[in-house]
C-alpha cells in the first residue's frame, strides 16, 4: 500500500506517487527523509500537478520537482540495497558484517550506517531483521 511505502521509505516507490501533508501543505516523495506525518494528515496524489492544484508546495528536503534528484547518500543506499538483495551481498553481510558491506559499497562503516538510517529510517540491522 502507499502508506506502507511511506513508512518504510520504499525506494521502489520513489517515482510511483506523491503524498501531501495537509497540516503543512507540503508534498513529498515516498522516500523523503523527513519525519513521517500522522496518517490522518496524509493525502495521496498520482502526480505533482495534482498536488499543486490542491495548493501544496514541494518539500525542500526531498525536492520532488527535481526529476533526477538523488544525493550521494541516496545513491549509497541504493547500491547497498541492491547488494543486500543479491545472494553475494547477503553472504558478505553474514561473513564480514557491516564493515565488509561498507567496503563493497565504497564507503566507511560509519558513513554507511548514518546514510542508511537517514534515508531508510532504520539501521541496516533493523532493515534486515524486517525481511528475515
Amino acid at each position: 500500500s502507499r502508506w506502507r511505502a511511506i513508512t518504510h521509505r520504499d525506494l521502489n516507490a520513489h517515482w510511483s506517487f506523491i503524498y501531501g501533508v495537509t497540516s503543512t501543505k507540503i508534498y513529498c516523495r515516498p522516500t523523503c527523509s523527513a519525519r513521517v506525518a500522522r496518517r490522518a494528515n496524509v493525502k495521496f496524489f498520482d502526480d505533482i500537478p495534482a498536488a499543486r492544484r490542491e495548493g501544496f508546495r514541494p518539500c525542500v528536503r526531498c525536492k520532488p520537482d527535481e526529476q533526477n534528484f538523488l544525493g550521494e547518500r541516496e545513491e549509497v543506499v541504493i547500491r547497498t540495497l541492491a547488494l543486500l538483495q543479491s545472494h553475494d551481498g547477503r553472504d558478505l553481510m553474514r561473513n564480514e558484517g557491516l564493515s565488509g558491506l561498507a567496503k563493497a559499497v565504497g564507503v566507511t562503516t560509519s558513513y554507511l550506517c548514518r546514510a542508511f538510517k537517514k534515508t531508510v529510517g532504520k539501521s541496516v540491522g533493523a532493515y534486515l531483521t524486517g525481511f528475515e
